[in-house]
This record gives C-alpha cells, structure tokens and sequence, in this order.
C-alpha cells in the first residue's frame, strides 16, 4: 500500500507519463469498542454519554427517542464521541438514547443507554440491576472508613462497579457485605491510603 505506479507510453515521436496510482487498502465498516453507559444526574445538571468506536473516516450521530421512535438529535455535540447535555426536565429519564456510528464502508449502532436519577446514600451512588439487585456506581465522600450494606432499598448490593472507588485518597478501610459477586476493573485502583478491606 506504499508503493505508486505511472505507465509510460512511447513511440518515434515521443512519450507520455500518466499520472501516479496507488492500491488503496479497503476501507472497513466501523465497529464498537467499548458501548455508552447509562448516565445519572438530577434536573438542571448535565450528563455525558461516550461511545468509543474502531475504524477510520468516522461520523457520529446520536439518536433520540422521546416516545416515538429513535430520530437524530441535533443538539450541541450530537455528532461526536462524546454527547453532553443538560436534564432539561424529568422528561429526559423517559427518553433512550443511541449512537449510530458510520463510514463509506458501512454503520454500526451502539446499545441504547438512558438517564437515570441517581440513587444515593452516605455519598455512594447505586444503580439498580435489576428488581432485587443493585451495584455500586461510585462515591463522593471524604470519610476515612465506609461500610457498604448488603440491602439498599430493598435491593441485595451484589457489585461494585468499575472505577466505583478509583482514586479516592481518604479511605482507609471499607467493609463490604459477603453479597457481593463482583468487583469490577479499577474499583479501588488509585486508593493508596486504603489499608483494611473486610
């Protein structure tokens, strides 16, 4: 694919050179690397969805669907990687979003992904699972020691997310309920003052 050709076309009278031609390599439809995950956030702030794709020559455009059916969103930064937006009202946690990713090649289109209110105690956001199951999604405190329950609104804590606790420099020692199944990559990555973890 680095190497360029001409024709030279000659006779007694002369020659002509043609232009120079390469082989271009194929151009591959694009796919997802890593998917959009749900966002949470209250009325008035603003949350971002990321979707990460592999190809070349990419164009993005997030879609919408406020209850009819997914259409394309010509907000601020709809036809990025990254899609920021303001929760305008409590509407938004009705509305599912998507990213159709694109080239000449062909289109791939991401998981749907939604906004949903945060659900938050001493500091530690959950996100619901299912009916009866939650994770960990992150924490915002400063307290040097944290106890995470094995109940939380009725839903067994059985996960704590990836990068859930990530560069928090205050903890010292956490205890986590023997519910928990799994811990995600980086969930305490970065925690260097944390010591004890039962």
């Amino acid at each position: 694919y680095n190497y360029s050709w001409k024709c030279v076309v000659s006779n007694a009278a002369g020659e002509v050179t043609s232009k120079e031609v390469t082989v271009a390599k194929p151009l591959a439809a694009p796919t997802i690397k890593t998917e959009p995950e749900n966002a949470y956030g209250t009325t008035g702030q603003t949350v971002s969805f990321v979707v990460e794709a592999e190809g070349e020559e990419l164009s993005y455009q997030w879609m919408v669907n406020t209850g009819s059916g997914f259409k394309p969103t010509t907000a601020a930064g709809c036809d990025s990687p990254t899609f920021s937006f303001k929760i305008a009202s409590s509407k938004y946690y009705n509305y599912s979003w998507k990213c159709v990713v694109s080239n000449a090649a062909g289109e791939v289109t991401s998981k749907e992904v939604t906004v949903l209110q945060p659900l938050i105690e001493n500091n530690v956001t959950y996100e619901k699972i299912s009916e009866t199951e939650c994770r960990v999604v992150s924490y915002s405190g400063e307290a040097s020691s944290l106890e995470i329950p094995e109940v939380f609104h009725g839903m067994t804590v059985v996960e704590i997310g990836e990068s859930a606790f990530e560069g928090n420099l205050t903890l010292t020692s956490i205890n986590l309920p023997d519910t928990i199944r799994v811990i995600g990559k980086r969930a305490f990555a970065g925690c260097t003052s944390l010591s004890s973890m039962n």
